[in-house]
């Protein structure tokens, strides 16, 4: 269970940073070398804008997924909280730029993204932690 839990957390984290990096990385070369106009850069990055929340889900997933691992109860509610209104806030990809609202749910959906790797982060070190015995040392020790 730890295995599939943290090969899932991986692939959700991987997918969601090399997805939304590598769109926005290549698109001024899209920009330059294909379209031939430098200024048209954000084509690329709108045609995938409908992707994100998909990516958003499956981060989401996998946070929650991984955090079944973990017996700690308001680690558990915080992923479930945390994955919900992360995914609901990445519907700004549907929403025109024009618009408060947008800046608001990129905001949080950022602001999401950072308490994610950090719920995911103590997760792993919990289970790093047991992995090698550490817990058993500092338990004893202290």
């Amino acid at each position: 269970m730890v295995q599939k839990s943290l090969k899932l957390f991986l692939l959700g984290l991987l997918l969601w940073l090399v997805f939304i990096n590598l769109v926005g990385f290549i698109s001024p070369f899209w920009a330059i070398f294909i379209l031939e106009d430098g200024m048209r850069s954000n084509e690329l990055l709108r045609f995938f804008q409908p992707f994100v929340p998909l990516v958003s889900i499956i981060f989401a997933m996998s946070l929650i997924f991984l955090s079944t691992v973990d017996s700690r109860l308001w680690i558990k509610i915080a992923c479930w909280v945390a994955s919900i209104l992360y995914v609901g806030s990445s519907i700004h990809g549907f929403l025109p730029e024009e618009k408060l609202i947008y800046y608001v749910l990129i905001e949080t959906s950022y602001y999401l993204e950072i308490l994610m790797l950090f719920l995911g982060g103590i997760i792993l070190l919990r289970i790093f932690n047991n992995l090698t015995g550490l817990d058993s040392n500092i338990d004893s020790s202290g």
